[in-house]
Parts: structure tokens; C-alpha cells; sequence
């Protein structure tokens, strides 16, 4: 694909077989919503630049898909094409390149959302070595975190990767854990992986049952564990696995608390695109405590 086909023109834009007007109407209000939270939604994994990988197939359905963002009360998010594997073309500068272009397609589309640069990188050997050398884009660019995609069997090659990143100062967040056979097995892996330093991405539709009971499943003992540290929409388009976050807070607040829910959704995504640490720790033994206390006497942590 040549680089001018894959510039935004406008008069060229690709329709869908629906619009924002066919989209099923939302069920709660969002104004009750916004003042629970009172913090910007941050999407730190959202499939957003167009033509690139198996995400926005247009420059029309990103637009539309940050429309649906901005809608939902997401204010930044991370654009995370894929990277390595059998997305090994996808390189560093064009990544850049297209982040650029497409937080400026917004601007002039009257999107009022931030985008910046980031990738979900294949995790494989030399991944380290790739970022030190710019050809993989960590979150917001800082080199300090990158999203890794998990391969059908992750160990020890997840081991091996972990070691080289960690010797490099840079952070893995694992992205939808639930997802994967072998941890939705092995849940004591996971416990493993936060120990050694990892932060854990849970998709926003796993929630929502969109993947399956076990999915479902090990997402909502992730939070009741208080092992997750980030919830992302992993959105690929705008009318299935569409970039909204507002349902998936409101789970995270009935599940644990509201400031949980603030942490993940909004806090701890904003701080990874300032480049600041996010400390992978346990929940406190008196903080479960509460958490079960609210659940079985439907109290919440005034907002």
C-alpha cells in the first residue's frame, strides 16, 4: 500500500453497511455517570489508525470510532496497531507518521479526542533491543511501557522477554490475560507475573461476557485480587468491539469500589502516558476487607 493511498481525503470517504444513527441506543445515562467518575476515560489499547492492521479499515470508521470515544467520555487515547509477528512491516516511524496524521484528521473532523503513539507488540525475542532502537513504539513514545500481545504458548518465551525488558528499565503491561487459554488454566500465573513487575490490561468487552464465561471469569478475579491495573477497550472498529470504556467503569466500581475504577480507567492509563510508574502491588489485606464488606451491604466509597 503506497503512502499516499493511505492519507485521509476528504470526499473519499468509505461508507459502512451502518452509521452512528443505527448504533443501538445507550442505557444509561451518562451524565450519572461523568459525575461519578469526575476524570477524563483514558484508552491506553484502541486499534484506531486506519488501514494498518486489523483495526479502523477507513479513515471514516476512525473518525467514527473516535466520535463513539468521545461520546463515551474518553478524552486520550492510545493509538496500538500491531507490531512483530506477522506484523513485522508495521514499523516505528510509520506507526509515528500515522499517529500524527490522524490526530490531526480529528482536529479538522471537530473530534475533541488526543491520540498519540503506542503499539501492541508480538512478544518475541529482541523485543527489547527493537525499542531501544525506536523500530517498537512503547505507550505515548516515553519508553517506559509496552503493550505485549501473548503468544499461543507463552512460556518460557514471556520469561525471556520479561528478563531483557526489565534490564532495559522498560515496563511489559500484558494485555487481556483473561483471554488466554493457558493463564485461564494456570490463574497462579498471573499472581507470578504481577510479583515480578508486570501491570495487566483487562479488555474492557471481557466485562461484558463479550469472550466467554472464562474469560469473564478470570477478568472479574483479576480485580477481585486486585491484580489488573488497567481496563482497555481493544477496539477494532465502529460497530463491533467499538472503543467505549463508560460500561466497563461501571462494572469496575459494582465489582470493587469507585476508586478502583478510577485507577484503572482513568489514573493509572493517564499516568502511563506521562511516562510515570504505576506500581504493580497487592491490595491490602484491611482494603479486601472493605471491598467484600461493600459488596455484601451494596455500600460505595463516596465519590
Amino acid at each position: 500500500m503506497s503512502e499516499a493511498a493511505s492519507l485521509p481525503t476528504r470526499g473519499r470517504k468509505q461508507p459502512l453497511t451502518r452509521t452512528l444513527a443505527d448504533l443501538p441506543p445507550r442505557t444509561s445515562t451518562f451524565l450519572d455517570t461523568t459525575m461519578r467518575f469526575a476524570e477524563p476515560l483514558v484508552d491506553i489499547h484502541c486499534h484506531l489508525i486506519p488501514e494498518i492492521d486489523d483495526g479502523a479499515r477507513s479513515w471514516h470508521e476512525a473518525s467514527l470510532m473516535a466520535r463513539l470515544a468521545a461520546t463515551d467520555g474518553i478524552q486520550t487515547i492510545v493509538a496500538t496497531p500491531r507490531q512483530l509477528g506477522v506484523y513485522a512491516h508495521n514499523q516505528g516511524a510509520l506507526i509515528r507518521q500515522r499517529s500524527r496524521q490522524l490526530a490531526e484528521w480529528l482536529r479538522t473532523e471537530g473530534i475533541h479526542v488526543t491520540v498519540v503513539a503506542g503499539s501492541y507488540a508480538y512478544c518475541e525475542d529482541g523485543l527489547a533491543e527493537k525499542i531501544r532502537d525506536g523500530e517498537v513504539v512503547t505507550l505515548a513514545d516515553h519508553g517506559r511501557h509496552v503493550l505485549l500481545e501473548l503468544p499461543p504458548a507463552p512460556f518460557p518465551i514471556l520469561d525471556r522477554v520479561l528478563d531483557s525488558l526489565e534490564e532495559a528499565g522498560i515496563v511489559a503491561i500484558l494485555a487481556q490475560p483473561e483471554r488466554h487459554g493457558v493463564l485461564q488454566r494456570h490463574r497462579h500465573r498471573l499472581e507470578r507475573l504481577v510479583d515480578r513487575g508486570c501491570l495487566l490490561q483487562i479488555g474492557a468487552d471481557s466485562l461484558v461476557g463479550a469472550f466467554g464465561y472464562q474469560a469473564r471469569s478470570l477478568a472479574e478475579w483479576l480485580l477481585r485480587e486486585r491484580h489488573a491495573h488497567f481496563v482497555a477497550s481493544d477496539a477494532r472498529g465502529a460497530i463491533s468491539r467499538r472503543p467505549l470504556l463508560r460500561q466497563a467503569f461501571e462494572h469496575v466500581a459494582d465489582l470493587t469500589d469507585l476508586e478502583t475504577a478510577r485507577d484503572l480507567l482513568c489514573r493509572h492509563p493517564a499516568a502511563v502516558i506521562a511516562g510515570e510508574s504505576i506500581a504493580p502491588t497487592r491490595l491490602a489485606p484491611h482494603r479486601r476487607v472493605q471491598i467484600a464488606w461493600n459488596r455484601w451491604f451494596g455500600t460505595r466509597r463516596a465519590a
